[in-house]
């Protein structure tokens, strides 16, 4: 009579071994070897094995389709349980090589672009029946807001991540509304951007109610006065990752900013990058905050001597 290794076990061996090499193809080649194995292998062990990781999809090399449509026919025998992340730039690739609904259910995350050069088929998109989240990148100037809502709707998508990254788009109430005022979006990423809170908001500053929802927001070469950055903070409560990369502070105080920082009562890890930050207002920030990941770099204009 064989020893068998309980179902657990098996299951533990499976994940420690994929997460040795985090990419689609050593995933498909361990499953095509464990499927050989045998019959209660395929039944019991491997439709139990649970990956946090997602695995990203280049469908636009002729490999990674036969890699997929070859995982497709396992996912439909074995029951796997999987998930990947389609890149904007795959979306069409990956609608045209005609996968079976299988693969699409693994979907569970899409990156989206949002603006005039950008049009998302509505029939293509409701063909993610599983989504978790996704992530707009809005990288052109919307003529209105409500793109997001008719073109692509971010509820109907999941839409918990935004990438602000044209440097003329301007933040009009509903942009400002969809990220700051509205509990909609968790993860905020602003980079080589002005940023201004929009009039109507600083003339009445009771009118942002904020964002209870937002964990991470990140600013990188962003040019923000340091009032509008604590204004920002002070209305995320839930702020958990705070980075503050190059920020332009237009030569003003940022005193308001650490005031801002230290009132959070969930902040994990902040990150800032500053220049000609006056040492005095780093140990206070230190001596204050409730965070204890804190990673800082004060950089200095270098002197040319003639």
């Amino acid at each position: 009579m064989g020893t068998y290794l309980p179902n657990i076990i098996l299951v533990k061996i499976f994940e420690y071994r994929i997460d040795i090499k985090c990419s689609l193809d050593n995933y498909y080649q361990l499953i095509k070897i464990f499927v050989l194995v045998s019959k209660r292998i395929q039944l019991e062990v491997l439709p139990k094995v649970r990956y946090s990781y997602r695995f990203t999809i280049a469908c636009s090399k002729p490999k990674e389709i036969i890699l997929l449509k070859n995982l497709n026919k396992l996912t439909d025998f074995c029951n796997l349980q999987y998930s990947m992340k389609l890149p904007h730039s795959e979306i069409n690739s990956f609608v045209n090589s005609d996968f079976g609904d299988q693969i699409y259910k693994r979907i569970t995350h899409l990156d989206i672009r949002i603006g005039e050069k950008y049009k998302m088929n509505q029939e293509i998109l409701d063909k993610f029946v599983n989504l978790q989240n996704s992530c707009f990148s809005i990288s052109a100037q919307p003529k209105d807001i409500s793109v997001i809502h008719h073109e692509v709707p971010y509820d109907k998508f999941k839409v918990n991540e935004i990438y602000l990254v044209e440097p003329t788009l301007n933040i009009d109430n509903n942009i400002f509304h969809l990220l700051f005022n509205s509990n909609s979006i968790s993860h905020i990423f602003i980079y080589d951007m002005y940023f201004s809170i929009p009039k109507s908001f600083q003339l009445d500053s009771s009118s942002i109610r904020g964002n209870l929802l937002l964990t991470e927001l990140r600013l990188l070469k962003t040019n923000i006065l340091p009032i509008d950055i604590a204004l920002l903070i002070s209305k995320s409560p839930s702020l958990q990752l705070l980075i503050l990369f190059r920020v332009l502070l237009r030569g003003r105080d940022p005193t308001p900013i650490f005031d801002a920082v230290i009132q959070l009562q969930n902040l994990q890890r902040f990150d800032f990058t500053f220049t000609n930050l006056q040492v005095k207002d780093t140990i206070y920030l230190l001596n204050n905050i409730k965070c204890h990941d804190v990673m800082f770099n004060i950089e200095y204009p270098r002197l040319h001597h003639q």
